[in-house]
């Protein structure tokens, strides 16, 4: 392990402000606190966030055949908000609310244009000359390369940020049957049918390019770590994230104050629906083996094996 990574997870007492406004860029896991930390840092003081949690914008620039679904769902959700403009419009009802359109709107662009990204937050910046934080928080880019991450972070450099970068890992079988339970949930509010609920299909859907893209962690930090200095990168976990101690390393990482949080607030949770088959948990976690070692090697074996229940 080179000496600069050589160092185990770290406090900090005060936060650490840097001489510039920080820009966060939010790289996942998917089901491992995200939308939460999203939230927390949308109505911080001291932070002003995209008003789309997941821009959902460098995965489409550099890998589009990769992640064409992303724009996809882009469209779908433009599509959705004039459709129900519209339909509001011959009710005789209240104008939507034109900010979130330019919003969509904008969002869609970025995938075409990527100045459009970083324009709205220099936007963003002059409304709020304040802020010592902004940012995006989009899992996909777990996704990405070392080759992306090096031009994501020159932009940020170039555009006058200090770059931050916060990674929030979670049990891998844990966080795959989360997600495969989470797409059962959206599909059934919207009126689909779910063929095999996912601890039926977990050997198989754990496995995929897809759920892959977020759960090889080890892939993850060398692409980062091969970018980002030590000092630019949060590692955090989803089994300890919301508590006080690690919740305020975070802060003091970002540079801003801990804010009152809480921690009673549950996002994207999504019911289990059945327990899963102690062979198809063996195959997965062989699977992902090596997201295991590479982590207690990382991390410390004890510290791993004490927060994720299947190591």
């Amino acid at each position: 392990m080179c000496k600069r990574w050589s160092m185990r997870l770290s406090f900090f007492k005060k936060p650490i402000i840097p001489p510039r406004p920080v820009f966060l860029l939010g790289v996942g896991a998917q089901k491992a606190a995200t939308t939460w930390l999203y939230r927390y840092l949308r109505d911080h003081p001291q932070c002003a966030m995209g008003p789309i949690k997941e821009q959902s914008v460098f995965q489409s620039v550099y890998q589009p055949d990769r992640f064409r679904l992303s724009e996809v769902v882009k469209m779908e959700r433009l599509r959705d908000h004039l459709a129900a403009s519209v339909r509001g419009f011959h009710k005789g009802e209240a104008a939507a609310d034109p900010a979130e359109l330019l919003s969509l709107m904008d969002n869609l662009a970025m995938n075409h244009d990527i100045d459009r990204y970083w324009a709205s937050y220099r936007r963003l910046r002059a409304d709020h000359p304040q802020a010592r934080l902004l940012g995006d928080i989009t899992p996909e880019y777990s996704g990405l390369t070392a080759e992306n991450f090096q031009d994501i972070r020159a932009r940020m450099l170039a555009e006058g940020y200090a770059p931050r970068v916060v990674f929030l890992m979670r049990d891998p079988i844990e966080r795959c049957f989360s997600m495969l339970r989470m797409a059962d949930r959206n599909a059934a509010e919207a009126g689909n049918t779910v063929g095999h609920p996912a601890h039926e299909r977990f050997d198989t859907a754990a496995k995929s390019d897809w759920c892959q893209m977020y759960t090889r962690y080890d892939r993850t930090m060398a692409a980062l770590e091969a970018v980002f200095q030590p000092e630019e990168i949060f590692y955090g976990f989803y089994e300890t994230f919301l508590t006080l101690d690690e919740l305020g390393r975070a802060c003091a990482f970002l540079g801003i104050d801990r804010a009152h949080p809480n921690f009673d607030r549950r996002v994207n949770w999504s019911p289990r629906d059945g327990d899963l088959d102690e062979g198809a948990l063996q195959s997965v976690r062989a699977f992902y083996d090596e997201v295991y070692e590479a982590c207690k090697r990382r991390f410390g074996a004890d510290f791993i094996a004490s927060i994720w229940r299947y190591c």
